[in-house]
């Protein structure tokens, strides 16, 4: 299961030349369910980087209070830990690949809610 941030957001980034791109960062959580618990990862895409940002376990149908231990600070995970996480993804087929391809899907459903906004926004002017 696979919940992307419908919004991602943008980042201004100075090139070289000077020239202003514009980075999208996108963000996602990736849920796996076993029996009555489910390990949720949450990923975030920058530029050409897949990185987790958090990893938990929680109770399958969510936590039972607010005091519940969410996991560890995962950039201070053990070094093999860390390469764990990212081979279980792989082996689950995520990985750069799929986050380059959301990232293109995220592009392009911008552009079409942008060409759709504009054909909205040129109606009501006409009005």
């Amino acid at each position: 299961n696979i919940k992307v941030n419908e919004q991602p957001q943008p980042e201004q980034v100075e090139a070289e030349e000077g020239n202003t791109n514009v980075q999208i960062n996108v963000i996602f959580t990736v849920s796996v369910t076993k029996e009555d618990q489910s390990l949720i990862l949450d990923i975030q895409i920058a530029g050409d980087q897949f990185l987790i940002d958090h990893v938990a376990i929680e109770p399958k149908d969510g936590f039972p209070s607010d005091s519940y231990y969410t996991g560890p600070v995962f950039d201070e995970l053990d070094e093999d830990m860390v390469t764990g996480f990212y081979d279980y993804l792989e082996e689950r087929g995520i990985n750069t690949d799929l986050a380059n391809y959301l990232v293109s899907l995220l592009h392009d459903k911008e552009q079409r809610e942008y060409t759709g906004w504009l054909g909205r926004v040129k109606d009501f002017l006409s009005k």
